[in-house]
């Protein structure tokens, strides 16, 4: 399984007691994290870092996936793309964006662009946007967005399972409520990998965590 950290901390202090961790995930092979953006509107969660933030403390260590929850998501990756350690951008299918300009702006500027939808989402939207702009990777949410820690919804599942029938060469990700028992279920069903946090940053042994779900 593909294991991706995730960042969604909304406090400096916090966020720099996991960077010891982190450091210790790049040495079992961790090369992404996977950064939580969250306007306040989009979500009642708010994320006040700046790209300039995770650059200075990151950008040495890892390249970034940034999970746009915010309501004009291709403002928000403007802010973000002259950043060369930004890789993609991942944005909601339920906000207000054009397709056409979402995914010419990736192309002109040497980013990926991935999809994601909430608990609330439609997969048959998902999968008529994602043909639409030619992506072949995915994300699902198995949380309300926002504030890490939340419990996962089995009900992803289903949509996993019918988002693979119809378009089987798609890679699909999920973020929320990841944690070893529910990774095998996530897999049997067709997933690619996952994005977790608090699993990662809750445990003992953050390396022991992150390799029990890359082993699945």
């Amino acid at each position: 399984m593909k294991v991706i950290p995730s960042v969604n901390f909304f406090e400096e202090n916090t966020f720099k007691e996991i960077i010891p961790k982190l450091e210790l995930l790049k040495k079992e092979g961790a090369q992404v994290i996977h950064i939580d953006v969250s306007d306040g509107k989009f979500t009642k969660a708010l994320a006040p870092f700046t790209p300039d933030f995770f650059n200075s403390a990151l950008g040495s260590l890892f390249k970034f996936e940034v999970h746009l929850m915010v309501e004009n998501p291709v403002a928000y990756m403007k802010t973000w793309v002259n950043f060369d350690n930004v890789e993609r951008f991942i944005i909601h299918i339920e906000s207000d964006f054009n397709v056409d300009e979402a995914r010419e702006f990736c192309l002109k500027n040497g980013k990926e662009l991935e999809f994601a939808v909430g608990l609330e989402g439609e997969v048959e939207d998902l999968i008529d946007l994602s043909e639409m702009a030619k992506l072949t990777k995915v994300l699902f949410l198995a949380v309300p967005p926002g504030f890490s820690g939340q419990e996962f919804d089995d009900s992803v599942l289903e949509k996993i399972r019918l988002l693979k029938s119809a378009y089987p060469s798609v890679e699909v990700f999920v973020d929320g409520g990841v944690n070893e028992e529910v990774v095998n279920r996530l897999k049997d069903a067709g997933t690619t990998g996952v994005i977790t946090g608090s699993y990662l940053w809750k445990s003992d042994d953050v390396r022991a965590a992150y390799d029990k779900l890359v082993n699945v």
